[in-house]
């Protein structure tokens, strides 16, 4: 599996469990690369605000410690109930 995936350029996440519905903990979403330059985020289809997060390294999410994170990271705090659309998308203002 994890060869099928990454030669078809996909990632493939280990150790990332379902809660107890089976559903993944989508409160975080971390983008590679434009911390610093993203002024706002908002979603789509209702322009709700999606809040950056300024990791503390002394918190340990479960999986990994946001502090971690590479520098250049940007992380949203995503909000707790999923849109009512079928794709969400987030939009960011540079």
């Amino acid at each position: 599996m994890l060869i099928d995936s990454v030669s078809n350029n996909g990632n493939l996440l280990l150790n990332v469990g379902p809660d107890g519905r089976g559903a993944f903990d989508p409160r975080h979403l971390h983008l590679p690369g434009p911390a610093g330059k993203v002024r706002y985020a908002q979603l789509l289809n209702d322009a709700s605000e999606i809040r950056p997060l300024i990791p503390d390294p002394a918190f340990d999410s479960g999986h990994k410690k946001l502090g971690a994170l590479p520098p250049e990271t940007l992380t949203l705090q995503l909000p707790v109930q999923r849109p009512d659309v079928a794709i969400p998308v987030i939009e960011l203002f540079l």
